[in-house]
């Protein structure tokens, strides 16, 4: 049960004209580092600290550095509120956007290329007329 206040505006004795309820609640926080040997790196659990609700994060061993450390703290204490924002440069972003429209075209063109491939398979076995198993059992039932 959820500990509740009540407090009553009333008119007179009978009539209510407003009521408010005070709800007090204590939402657990939990940081939790775990070594994911697997991926070969660190997983960083952050559960109802800006949200409610779950976030995770990998970091690799190579980027925990004194200032990553300290950058976790300021964000603990809540001097730091981009904790999760990426330093990365202008042009480092534009690198990043180039080499997804590559990538994505690079895909649209094998698709094309695929599904070219398919209707000319299917084209060619449709004029190549009758396999020769299809020929023979012709033969044999015309016999």
């Amino acid at each position: 049960m959820l500990p509740v206040e009540r407090h009553d505006q009333k008119v007179d004795a009978v009539d209510l004209r407003k009521t408010a309820f005070v709800i007090e609640l204590r939402v657990p926080v939990m940081f939790g580092f775990v070594a994911n040997i697997e991926q070969g790196c660190v997983d960083l659990s952050i559960r109802n600290f800006d949200n409610l609700g779950l976030r995770k994060l990998s970091i690799k061993p190579g980027d925990i550095t004194d200032k990553y450390m300290d950058r976790i703290g300021r964000y603990l204490l809540r001097e730091q509120e981009d904790f999760f924002k990426l330093d990365i440069s202008d042009g480092a972003r534009e690198q990043i956007r180039n080499r997804l429209r590559n990538e994505r075209e690079q895909l649209e063109r094998e698709l094309h290329e695929q599904e070219m491939n398919a209707q000319a398979e299917e084209a060619e076995k449709k004029s190549a007329g009758p396999s020769l198993l299809t020929s023979l059992r012709q033969l044999a039932r015309n016999k």
